[in-house]
């Protein structure tokens, strides 16, 4: 059932010419259709793109980041109150927040202040905490998902004239 549920979904494609982004838009979709709650999946679907299994579980951990973002998805309807949703595994467990708390007042903040968002994506964090440790800034996950957010904001917007990133965390006790 899993070969023919995977081959199915990569049956348009060559697999060994697929890019990173079409690999991830594939474990995205397989993702979102339950594929990988069935018993060796993993292996199979890295098997099938020619990958090994750890890069697979990357990619989740990249796809499955993206989905809890409560503030982006209430902006993009408008919306006054949080809705509650799954949480994810990200390296970045201080912000993995399905339902935040004082949500609707957080609203009312950025709309009032015309606040713009942008999504922290997963595979940037590492990176961001390199980039902060270049600078002398010890900073753990949470604190590098922040300014990976930074980071991402500015490459969809511009620079900022000036910006306040939040060195928030659990610092030293929490490094993995």
């Amino acid at each position: 059932m899993v070969f023919s549920l995977i081959d199915n979904i990569l049956a348009d494609c060559e697999t060994s010419a697929l890019s990173r982004e079409e690999r991830i838009a594939k474990i995205r979709f397989m993702d979102t259709r339950g594929i990988f709650q069935l018993k060796g999946s993993i292996e199979q679907v890295a098997e099938r793109l020619g990958v090994n299994k750890v890069t697979v579980y990357s990619y989740l951990d990249e796809v499955r980041g993206e989905r809890c973002q409560p503030f982006i998805k209430a902006m993009e309807k408008g919306g006054h109150d949080i809705s509650p949703e799954p949480v994810e595994r990200t390296q970045a467990e201080g912000i993995a927040i399905g339902l935040p708390m004082r949500g609707a007042e957080i609203l009312d903040y950025i709309y009032r202040y015309k606040v713009k968002a942008a999504t922290i994506p997963e595979d940037k964090i590492l990176a961001a905490r390199e980039a902060l440790s270049r600078r002398g800034i010890y900073a753990e996950h949470t604190t590098a998902a922040v300014y990976a957010g930074y980071l991402h904001y500015c490459e969809e917007h511009g620079r900022t004239r000036d910006a306040l990133i939040s060195m928030c965390g659990a610092g030293l006790k929490s490094d993995h």
